[in-house]
């Protein structure tokens, strides 16, 4: 029988605590942020062309995620009028932190012996996104380069977003709006996530046919069938726009041919680096994470308990399926890019290994016996640990990026001091000191690459620039 969550004072104290402290470190970090290389074409674009046409130069010259560069178009916009990219990352969060709760309320609504707080959510929440983060093979490319945030992290919300209008579907025409909005954002922001997502929505309606008896009746009535292909429709729709650019055309000439077999061989090889080399990296944060949602499994777990090995077994298919979807994620990549990808094209890996945890701490709390006593200690030390750890992210992170930030805008002082003077072929630029967890502005020692050339046009400089 499920017993109904026991209000522990201090357990909250902890999660507040720790989400107090990985917010400050966010927005300490969004502070410290700047604009670096694409962000200076795009934002050239919108500033001469506007929001539109600058999208439309982008769709039809080398970048055709219409979706996003629309998105990146307003925020560099309104980048003008704040002066700051805090804003943005502060929309950012806020958006993050709504879908999650969002998505965690629908979730329990199909539950009714669950019934989980606001404060909870909005604390478990923040727990998901401190994951992602965490999980992150890049934070600076995936959480703070502005033109990499608003394709594939924003994906990551809009999905979330998207998913809580499938499982919990109302009646209500909006809600259908929301949901196709959603995805059609996600079909026109980045081709190696949505091409993932639109099969794990393939996937669904393949649940949802198996789960009706093969019967297109039972098929046709179910509501969260109809949300999945208004969600592939949209999807669809919205990816196909983006592969009849012009702009793709010409971005693939760039790249290498990459036929099935080789794109096959290239997802391999990614694989057994993920595998081998940066996964266990994460594993030491993946424990951190996993405890909190098992104290949430044990205040909500049944009198029937399974033995050790059967709840391990379970534990073992949610890795497996971890593994399988990490997979699945680099064969577009591979094929696309004709390589294993930067990092910012593994957020879906990441966003796969924070799911993983949820499941694999929240079943591990549900289905096992524990020792109140003991979990209790266990979480307390988790959490401790894990907030100690976020401040002396906070004040390491303070300092590097502040010297960061400080030195970039040295640099730009520089430049527009220079800028009227002539005679000068090449200036060259003292290197730029460490960003951290920031994605870093810095430059190249050879002028006619494309991070100098993006400044140097965003500048309108008569001369060209590169660093020492």
């Amino acid at each position: 029988m499920i017993q109904k969550p026991e209000s522990v004072f201090s357990k909250i104290m902890l999660l507040a605590a720790f989400s107090i402290a990985f917010l400050i470190l966010y927005l300490l970090l969004s502070h410290n942020n700047r604009l670096a290389t694409d962000d200076y074409f795009y934002l050239k674009n919108a500033d001469q062309l506007g929001i539109w046409n600058g999208m439309l130069a982008s769709y039809h010259s080398w970048v055709t995620r219409w979706m996003s560069i629309l998105f990146l178009n307003c925020v560099f916009r309104s980048y003008h009028f704040f002066h700051s990219l805090l804003p943005f990352h502060l929309f950012t969060i806020i958006a993050f932190i709504f879908s999650c709760m969002n998505c965690i309320r629908a979730i329990t609504k199909r539950f009714p012996g669950i019934k989980i707080t606001f404060t909870s959510r909005l604390l478990y929440s923040v727990l998901f996104i401190a994951s992602i983060f965490f999980f992150s093979f890049s934070n600076g490319e995936s959480f703070f380069w502005i033109a990499s945030a608003t394709m594939y992290l924003w994906s990551i919300v809009f999905f979330i977003a998207g998913l809580s209008f499938i499982i919990q579907p109302a009646t209500g025409w909006w809600t259908k709006i929301a949901c196709g909005f959603c995805f059609l954002f996600i079909g026109g922001a980045g081709e190696s996530v949505s091409i993932n997502i639109f099969i794990l929505l393939i996937a669904g309606l393949l649940f949802y046919f198996n789960k009706g008896n093969y019967s297109f009746g039972n098929f046709r009535k179910n509501d969260q069938t109809r949300m999945i292909l208004i969600a592939i429709a949209a999807l669809s729709c919205s990816l196909l726009i983006s592969y009849f650019g012009e702009g793709r055309v010409l971005r693939q000439s760039a790249l290498p041919e990459t036929g099935l077999v080789n794109a096959f061989v290239i997802t391999v090889k990614s694989f057994i680096k993920l595998i081998l080399f940066y996964l266990p990296l994460k594993i030491s944060w993946f424990l951190f994470f996993m405890v909190p949602w098992i104290y949430l499994g044990y205040q909500y777990s049944s009198d029937k308990k399974e033995p050790l090995e059967k709840v391990f077994g379970q534990l073992f298919r949610f890795v497996l399926v971890f593994l399988l979807l990490s997979f699945l994620t680099f064969i577009p990549i591979s094929f696309l890019l004709g390589e294993t990808g930067p990092f910012r094209t593994w957020i879906l890996i990441s966003f796969y290994l924070a799911l993983c945890s949820i499941a694999c701490g929240f079943y591990l709390g549900y289905k096992a016996a524990w020792n109140k006593k003991l979990l209790n200690g266990v979480f307390t030390i988790s959490m401790l640990s894990s907030i100690a750890l976020m401040v002396i992210f906070i004040m390491s992170q303070g300092s590097i990026t502040s010297t960061y930030a400080s030195a970039v805008d040295q640099r730009m002082k520089i430049l527009q001091a220079w800028k009227e003077k002539s005679g000068t072929n090449t200036l060259e630029l003292d290197e730029l000191p460490p960003s951290g967890m920031l994605y870093s502005s810095e430059i190249s020692n050879d002028s006619s690459h494309f991070s100098n050339q993006h400044l140097k046009e965003y500048l309108n400089l008569k001369f060209d620039i590169r660093k020492k």
